[in-house]
């Protein structure tokens, strides 16, 4: 694995730790608004009567490649007058079935937002944010804990690391199908004469091709770990930057 980054590397190892710090904001937004929802739903609860109603109908939501059902219910308010009211929540299988009986909980100056009272009637919604944050914010630390070790492996390579010149051979081309870009890779070789075995270096991806800016033969620096020598760092500071 090649440790760290040079001049040519900054653009993507900005990009790293932008999504790094963006995905963990965006867990963080999404555990507050989970925790803000729980809390809301706390309050209705505490605040809420009940009612007895009944499923008159499921109505179905469908998707992109799925189709859940909500169920409909009516229930007789605190006036004396019949609600109609779709659940929020859907599922599929469905949760219940027409003419089944279910206790409503609604707040007595706003029966129109009644709930059922279940618990993933209740609780799906601030439960789904909350494990969205969690994912988005794991990604985000692990990206930024990712970054973090690269720059410190660079920092140590570029102090301590053993230098080895390596013959360039090649340039590398991948072609990323999801995001539609390609990176490319600078592949070079050292041949070490005193125990005759040949290492192949493959750097970090670039964003551009540098084909242009070395020469067949080129030797380029690479600093080795001296403990482990599959950590090493290849400087190609003398390739332009990209704009």
């Amino acid at each position: 694995m090649a440790a760290g980054q040079h001049q040519a590397y900054k653009p993507q190892r900005k990009a790293g730790a932008i999504i790094g710090v963006v995905f963990t904001m965006i867990g963080f937004l999404l555990i507050l608004g989970g925790g803000l929802w729980a809390h809301k739903t706390t309050k209705f609860i505490d605040a809420a009567e009940q009612a007895q109603g009944e499923v008159i109908e499921m109505v179905a939501r469908r998707g992109n490649d799925s189709t859940t059902y909500a169920p409909r219910f009516r229930f007789g308010g605190p006036d004396g007058q019949w609600y109609i009211v779709t659940s929020s929540h859907s599922s599929n299988p469905p949760a219940y079935r027409v003419g089944e009986q279910v206790t409503v909980l609604y707040e007595p100056g706003n029966p129109a937002e009644a709930k059922l009272q279940g618990f993933m009637s209740l609780w799906f919604g601030p439960i789904m944010l909350g494990i969205m944050g969690g994912v988005f914010g794991f990604i985000g630390l692990v990206t930024f804990l990712f970054q973090r070790r690269r720059q410190q492996n660079q920092a140590f390579l570029l102090a301590r690391g053993r230098p080895y010149m390596a013959e360039f051979q090649r340039v590398e081309r991948e072609h990323d199908t999801e995001e539609g870009n390609s990176r490319f890779y600078v592949i070079a070789r050292y041949y070490d004469k005193a125990s005759h075995q040949v290492q192949v270096f493959r750097s970090d991806p670039l964003d551009f091709d540098p084909s242009d800016f070395i020469k067949d033969g080129q030797l380029i620096t690479v600093l080795i770990h001296q403990d482990k020598p599959g950590v090493y760092y290849m400087d190609l500071s003398f390739l332009p930057q990209k704009a």
